[in-house]
């Protein structure tokens, strides 16, 4: 927030906040965050609470880097302002202790209290009766005012000029040094605007290949522990229904599931890497110019890169957006962003496709599906701009942080805590489908039929022959088409259905087919005329309906909430999965 009298959603969440915390007693005081190496540009904030005649603490958090250009006054800045002054280090917590003591001693132990409590709609006057003193001296002016008329443009120059004056009356050691120097020099090169985009498209390369080749190892560790686990438990008693559950069920599912955690917490690690250095920002800078060709503001850039790692949040974060108009849009197109469920997916497909090849080439196919789904979006809002009537256009304003070096332990936790919650997120869901795919295949039980026979007379076997018509256009079977449908729970839950399908329908002659790897069960299975099932076209079909499906109906029911109308969810899950279907059935013909 740089204003409180800012038409955003976030100046208008701030104030809420703030009107409803006073009315409510809770209010007792404010502690103000601003970035010393900016302190000019958003001390405004500053003038208007203490206008309102709250009581503020600041803490000046960046004050390590602008030391090295000149270092501040803090007392001579803490006596112009009348507040108490903390420089504090917002990413290893210096000085935060400092910082409660003096909140304990400048905070009244009582919640402050304005004399009209109501708040029951904003006025641009203040009339003499309104104002009051406290004993400490601040002036209190009643909350329901939004003082238009005081925080005008007029007045926010006048706050400029002032801040300017205090900052240079408080700087003192200066130094030759010039923040910000190193950063524009960069700037020059990452944004600029043809070698900005193949930078970009070097730095996503090198993302996803390092997903592959760095996981590899992590990866194959896991699938040998749990074959090894599973080839055990069977040992105990191969015919025992117990054993089996565990071990070509729970095992074989969950197994297949986390050898690609590996990949999913690099994915995390190089996006918090990326934000930390600073560089995050300025890719959001780069392609805010075509997102506003296609009737969308730079806000939208947020929701679209959260959709990378779960539509959820994204769809929420796009509340920032204050038109209608372009925030329906925005979660209208959001679909296609690649969520982190679909990771697992791609990266079993694509470590398929390029079995035993060098990491380069998965990594390439996968940053070109990242940047293909945003050029979808941005393709998508176009024919929505200009279907969809128009209204006033939201505004977008970013500062772009200076370069830094990540810390590497932050960016860790960070990244492990997303990974768990990911796990955390998945787990329940993956035990419990693959515990209804265990029982489907398996009753009603025939002991006399071979174990593939088996399954086809089983319910998910009769099941998925029944549909397995519409999965035989793009070149699936059955087996297939029951793994794509359970996928509309939660997209990375395919990966452990169609293991626990194809492993129990695709054993080999010398050995338990657990006991291979999933790719190689999926080099063997074959459909029903003998061609293989998984051939270079079927994989593409897939990859092609991944990325245009709308398969998660947690998604579906969160964009219900965020616009109301059961019509427009509707609406955009139906489009998704048919655009989705013919997209795959196209695409397998084309290239068979």
């Amino acid at each position: 927030v740089y204003s409180l009298s800012s038409p955003s959603s976030e100046g208008e969440v701030t104030k809420n906040l703030l009107k409803d915390s006073i009315k409510n007693k809770e209010l007792r005081g404010i502690i103000l965050v601003l970035d010393a190496t900016r302190l000019k540009r958003q001390m405004s904030l500053v003038f208007q609470l203490k206008e309102l005649g709250l009581p503020v603490i600041l803490a000046l958090s960046m004050y390590d880097i602008q030391k090295r250009e000149s270092r501040f006054d803090l007392s001579a800045l803490s006596k112009q302002l009348g507040i108490p002054v903390c420089p504090i280090e917002g990413l290893l917590g210096g000085g935060v202790f400092k910082l409660l003591d003096a909140a304990s001693i400048h905070f009244k132990d009582t919640p402050i209290v304005f004399e009209n409590s109501d708040f029951k709609g904003p006025s641009t006057k203040r009339t003499g009766s309104q104002r009051k003193m406290r004993p400490d001296g601040y002036k209190i002016f009643s909350l329901s005012s939004t003082l238009v008329s005081t925080w005008s443009e007029k007045k926010q120059e006048e706050y400029l000029k002032e801040a300017k004056k205090i900052v240079d009356k408080i700087s003192i050691q200066k130094t030759k040094e010039k923040i910000g120097e190193g950063t524009k020099k960069v700037d020059s090169w990452l944004l600029h605007p043809v070698f900005g985009f193949v930078f970009l498209s070097l730095i996503l390369f090198t993302f996803f290949s390092g997903i592959f080749w760095i996981a590899q190892p992590l990866m194959h560790f896991i699938d040998s522990s749990f074959s090894w686990g599973a080839d055990k438990i069977l040992n105990l008693g191969e015919n025992l229904f117990i054993w089996n559950f565990i071990a070509n069920g729970v095992l074989t599912g969950f197994g297949a599931f986390l050898v690609f955690v590996p990949q999913v917490f690099i994915l995390f690690l190089g996006l918090y890497l990326l934000e930390d250095s600073g560089y995050l920002a300025r890719a959001v800078t780069l392609v805010d110019g075509p997102f506003s060709r296609v009737g969308l503001s730079g806000r939208s850039l947020f929701p679209f890169l959260s959709g990378f790692a779960c539509a959820i949040p994204a769809t929420l974060s796009a509340r920032s957006i204050s038109s209608k108009r372009e925030r329906w849009i925005t979660i209208f197109v959001l679909p296609f962003m690649t969520c982190s469920a679909r990771l697992p997916v791609y990266a079993l497909l694509l470590g398929f496709l390029f079995y035993e090849s060098s990491a380069w080439k998965p990594g390439l196919i996968m940053s070109l599906i990242y940047l293909l789904s945003l050029l979808l979006g941005i393709l998508a809002s176009g024919i929505l701009n200009i279907c969809l009537k128009s209204d006033r256009r939201s505004s977008f304003l970013m500062e772009l942080p200076l370069y830094r070096r990540p810390v590497l332990l932050s960016v860790f936790a960070s990244s492990w805590s997303r990974t768990k919650h990911f796990i955390r997120k998945a787990g329940p869901v993956i035990f419990t489908f693959t515990l209804i795919m265990w029982v489907t295949t398996h009753f009603p039980r025939y002991p006399d039929l071979r174990p593939e026979e088996q399954i086809q007379k089983s319910y998910a076997g009769q099941f998925g022959q029944m549909i397995e018509p519409v999965f035989k256009q793009m070149g699936g079977d059955w087996r297939v088409g029951v793994s794509l449908l359970s996928a509309f729970v939660a997209r990375e839950v395919f990966v452990p259905v169609l293991a626990v399908t194809l492993k129990n329908t695709e054993l080999d002659e010398s050995a338990k087919a657990f006991q291979s790897p999933l790719t190689k069960t999926m080099q063997k299975a074959r459909l029903a005329d003998g061609r293989p099932l998984f051939s270079t076209a079927g994989i593409l079909a897939l990859l092609v309906f991944f990325m245009l499906s709308l398969q998660c109906l947690s998604t579906t029911g969160i964009v219900y909430k965020e616009t109301g109308s059961w019509r427009f969810a509707a609406f955009q899950l139906i489009s998704f999965n048919v655009l989705a279907y013919i997209g795959a059935v196209l695409s397998y013909i084309l290239l068979s």
